[in-house]
């Protein structure tokens, strides 16, 4: 989900064959736990929920909603 050298090296990506939606699951200690959810319908409407605990151990959570487009990758 990254482009850097070690950012998101740790996705799994599901497609729904009956909705043709993809969900993304973004992990992080070394693939072990779970941090943030995007889901992408067919259609181009995403959702990217997120959730992790400061450092007094609070939950942070956001979610946000986009579109998304098709580009050329070089």
């Amino acid at each position: 989900m990254g482009q850097e050298i070690g950012v998101g090296n740790y996705v799994d990506g599901y497609l729904d064959p009956i909705s043709k939606n993809w969900i993304f699951i973004e992990l992080i200690a070394q693939g072990t736990l779970p941090i943030s959810m995007t889901t992408i319908r067919a259609n181009g409407e995403a959702v990217h929920s997120r959730h992790s605990f400061d450092l007094s151990g609070q939950l942070v959570v956001s979610q946000g909603r986009g579109q998304c487009s098709s580009r050329a990758i070089r």
